[in-house]
């Protein structure tokens, strides 16, 4: 069975992509501009991205809708059907990063909202501390082509950690 700790692997793959390289902003920080709501140094996380499992193949599709908003879509294939569908967001909201998941039928079609609160050096962390699980999603890049995801929250009164690695599909 595919458990829910999959639905943040979207938002990894939007970390990475070849315009500008991950490598060429490790130094760079992702920020809000306080004047016109831009989301700035982000623009390389577009793209279609790619995670295999035992449990099967996670894929992902980020697109820039404008200057504050970027979208995605998720789904996830175990053997040959598909467990689920995802609606992704990350904008800008009054000076904040953050990004949004809805799991149709498993988040209730509600939103799961996090905000990014602390990057450094090719490391970023959001959170979301009213979450179970995950309710700490850590994304660190690894060059271009890959990115370690770790997850940590909560689950049925347990803590629970979860760590892989995605990397970007080719030709994305």
């Amino acid at each position: 069975m595919v458990t829910k700790s999959l639905y943040p692997v979207y938002f990894a793959f939007l970390l990475v992509t070849c315009t500008p390289s991950a490598k060429e902003l490790e130094g760079e920080a992702v920020m809000v501009d306080d004047k016109t709501n831009k989301i700035t140094n982000i623009n390389w996380f577009q793209g279609n991205y790619e995670y295999i499992s035992e449990d099967g193949i996670y894929r992902e599709f980020w697109r820039r809708r404008n200057n504050t908003e970027y979208s995605g879509k998720g789904y996830f294939l175990h053997k040959g059907d598909t467990s689920y569908l995802m609606r992704m967001e990350l904008f800008a909201d009054y000076g904040m990063i953050k990004m949004t998941y809805e799991v149709k039928g498993q988040t209730g079609d509600k939103r799961t909202e996090f905000a990014l609160t602390k990057q450094e050096k090719g490391l970023f962390v959001f959170e979301n501390p009213f979450g179970g699980f995950p309710s700490v999603m850590r994304y660190k890049l690894q060059g271009d082509t890959a990115i370690n995801i770790m997850e940590r929250g909560f689950e049925d009164q347990k803590e629970k950690l979860k760590e892989f690695t995605i990397v970007r599909i080719k030709g994305s």
